[in-house]
């Protein structure tokens, strides 16, 4: 709306208040129109008494000539008229007229003054108004938009008010019910929240719908926000008045910072979610990884989908900086029936525990392809995106998802070195199948101080703990203390405790090869604990292993990779390091981790990466060195 400072401060109207003071007081006052009457003042103004109270003179400027008396101008403004304007040649460098301020400030009603141009001085005053509120019209439409452009991008909420202080020349920061901003206040003047906070208060609470303050000629607004909860304001200001206008467009732009900021707090509610369903699924597959199936089916029952008796294991890798799309791409590409985590080891790893839909026995197609829907819906997301690869371990029972894990991981090795990009696990005899009751009473006596440890302190970790964690580091290394849900710190301190207990370094590759030998031995029979002298080369000393060991090194003599096979030797003779079989063999770093990698594809096993087959080519090697000496 039109104000009377707006036709003031025009220069083609050359319109002045009567006094400085009528500015400030009345500057903010709506004019609608301007009417010059040629009816006589009396009759003008009994006439507008008999129609209602938004008569027609109400909100216009009334111009007269300076011959009027007072009664006239307190009938005028009983008529709420915006004011009067006085047709004279009255110069502003002159004093006002006694009569005429003293009329002004007794009935309230603000006088100017413009030079007398007939009939043409209210039609100046119409064209101008027209023109105002074209103008705010077309401002009006340009700030919504922004308003609502704004409010859709990111760090919506402080591009709103960010544009709402530009628009009134000031301030606008959000306050909660006790005065604390929730926004950047480092426009606010010093002190001024202190100063509202009572206005802020009954705001918040909802006892006045809004607040308006003027401190020392300084203008402050305080707005609710829409129904949010716990409740906050806005708090809008500057060092001059608002007009009608501006105050209208803050009122627009509170309802959208409300909106936006119920918006933003949605987003963090979800993003809360997540977090813990994301910390709920992590601490489901550290119970099955670390064997306890009943604990974790009870934590899972809060989720969804249930975990099924069978299932596969898929190690879906992508991008890391695109895993969020990557789990949004497995829940669809399964319809939502498969448990999917985000890796705890891998940044770039999704697993899926699909269930297997189909009854026993489980088979695959001659292609390698899996017959069971949610295994073939996964194969086909790989041809719709070029970065993504996917292995695939047999079907399992649930508690033997970490055996299912392993096999995905040594499938994922193959698949991201094929065309294809899917590789499903390519099961051979376990080293551990063929050792019989001999090799779970060696195992015994090799991990018989860790299995029979007590801890001196309560705090301390157990047997047990010390067990699994054994387990998961020779399988995991330093990744771990991730699945552990420990500080590495931590693992460190136990790393210690088992060495000093066994008696034995685990820097060792050849006592790591032997610790994780027992590590799978352990259980797998069910005669009771008796003595055994039985030592590591009686146990291989067997013709059933020394074919298994000709298996697992087939590849290299069937393809004549000699070299690969060196290489390999050298790398697990100097404890995997690939520095020092750098060194040993006379090339580069890079060089070694390329030939490794060439083994990776020739045994479809992973072997640089955790799970790793290096245990197992250790003692392959070690039982072919002893057979073909």
């Amino acid at each position: 709306m039109t104000t009377l400072r707006a036709l003031v401060g025009r220069a083609d109207l050359n319109l002045r208040f009567l006094t400085a003071a009528d500015e400030q007081r009345y500057g903010d006052r709506q004019v609608n129109g301007a009417v010059q009457p040629d009816l006589p003042l009396d009759e003008l103004c009994r006439r507008s008494e008999l129609v209602s109270d938004n008569g027609p003179l109400r909100a216009f400027l009334v111009l007269l000539s300076p011959a009027i008396e007072d009664e006239f101008l307190g009938l005028l403004a009983d008529l709420g008229v915006a004011g009067v304007v006085l047709r004279s040649n009255w110069k502003s460098g002159d004093p006002p007229p006694a009569p005429w301020a003293a009329a002004a400030r007794r009935h309230g009603l603000p006088l100017l003054v413009m030079p007398d141009d007939g009939i043409w001085a209210s039609a100046a005053i119409n064209v101008a108004i027209l023109d105002e509120r074209r103008h705010e019209d077309h401002h009006t439409s340009h700030f919504l938009r922004d308003l609502q452009r704004e409010a859709a991008r990111p760090e919506g909420l402080a591009r709103l008010l960010e544009l709402v202080a530009k628009l009134v020349g000031g301030y606008a920061v959000l306050v909660d019910r006790s005065g604390h901003p929730e926004s950047d206040h480092s426009r606010v003047p010093d002190g001024l929240l202190t100063q509202v906070a009572d206005d802020i208060r009954r705001v918040a609470a909802g006892r006045i719908s809004s607040a308006s303050v003027s401190l020392r000629g300084a203008a402050v607004h305080v707005l609710p926000i829409d129904s949010v909860d716990p409740p906050v304001v806005l708090v809008v200001g500057r060092r001059s008045s608002f007009t009608p206008a501006e105050r209208r467009l803050v009122a627009d732009a509170a309802r959208l910072i409300g909106m936006r900021r119920r918006l933003d707090e949605l987003a963090r509610t979800q993003q809360r979610v997540g977090e813990v369903d994301l910390q709920n699924r992590e601490v489901v597959l550290h119970l099955l990884m670390t064997g306890h199936l009943p604990a974790a089916r009870r934590a899972a029952s809060a989720l969804r989908p249930e975990l099924a008796d069978v299932i596969r294991v898929h190690l879906v890798e992508g991008p890391k900086e695109t895993r969020d799309q990557l789990v949004s791409r497995c829940v669809e590409a399964t319809d939502d029936q498969a448990w999917i985590i985000r890796c705890p080891l891998y940044s770039n790893h999704v697993i899926v525990l699909a269930p297997v839909l189909l009854p026993p026995p489980y088979h695959d197609d001659k292609d390698g392809m899996p017959l069971d829907r949610l295994s073939r819906a996964l194969r086909e997301l790989v041809p719709l995106h070029d970065d993504v690869s996917v292995g695939a371990s047999l079907p399992v029972s649930l508690a033997d998802t970490p055996v299912g894990w392993g096999q995905a991981y040594h499938a994922l090795a193959v698949a991201r070195n094929s065309a294809e990009r899917f590789a499903r696990f390519n099961p051979q005899a376990s080293i551990a199948d063929l050792l019989g009751p001999d090799g779970d009473q060696w195992a015994r006596a090799k991990l018989r101080p860790l299995l029979h440890y007590r801890p001196d302190r309560p705090q301390d970790p157990d047997a047990g703990e010390l067990t699994e964690t054994l387990r998961s580091w020779l399988t995991f290394s330093s990744s771990a203390a991730r699945l552990l849900k420990i500080h590495r710190n931590t693992l460190s301190s136990r790393l210690r405790r088992i060495e000093s207990l066994l008696g034995c370094e685990l820097a060792d590759l050849v006592t790591q090869t032997e610790l994780n030998l027992a590590m799978q031995l352990l259980g797998t029979s069910d005669e009771q604990e008796r003595p055994t002298d039985i030592t590591l080369n009686g146990l291989l000393d067997h013709d059933h292993v020394r074919e298994w060991a000709d298996d697992q090194l087939r590849p290299f003599f069937q393809r004549e990779s000699l070299l690969l096979l060196d290489t390999l030797r050298c790398w697990l003779d100097n404890n995997a390091s690939l520095k020092a079989a750098a060194t040993r063999l006379g090339i580069s770093v890079p060089g070694v981790r390329k030939r490794l990698l060439r083994v990776e594809e020739l045994t479809e096993r992973s072997l640089l990466g955790a799970p790793s087959v290096r245990y197992d080519l250790w003692i392959a090697l070690r039982v072919h060195d002893r057979s073909h000496p």
